[in-house]
């Protein structure tokens, strides 16, 4: 799972699965709406997941610049 922080609150489910797409399968799309600002993305394989990061992270999508990296997977809940 990917975590994607700096999204501008307008950004759409479509939207990431497009921009994540031309790295292969994506498996699934969330964006936070309350508080927004960020989302996260699922793709079909990890290397996909991997070469994903490490080309968008600190691009920008509709003027903000984006924190793209691999979910740790723990919930704020487990700390």
């Amino acid at each position: 799972k990917i975590y994607i922080g700096g999204l501008d609150a307008d950004v759409t489910r479509r939207q990431l699965r497009s921009m994540f797409g031309k790295y292969g399968g994506v498996k699934s799309t969330w964006v936070a709406w309350n508080p927004p600002g960020f989302g996260f993305v699922e793709m079909r394989y990890e290397r996909d997941a991997h070469a994903a990061c490490e080309d968008l992270d600190g691009t920008t999508l509709d003027g903000r610049r984006l924190i793209v990296e691999m979910s740790s997977g723990e919930s704020r809940w487990d700390k």
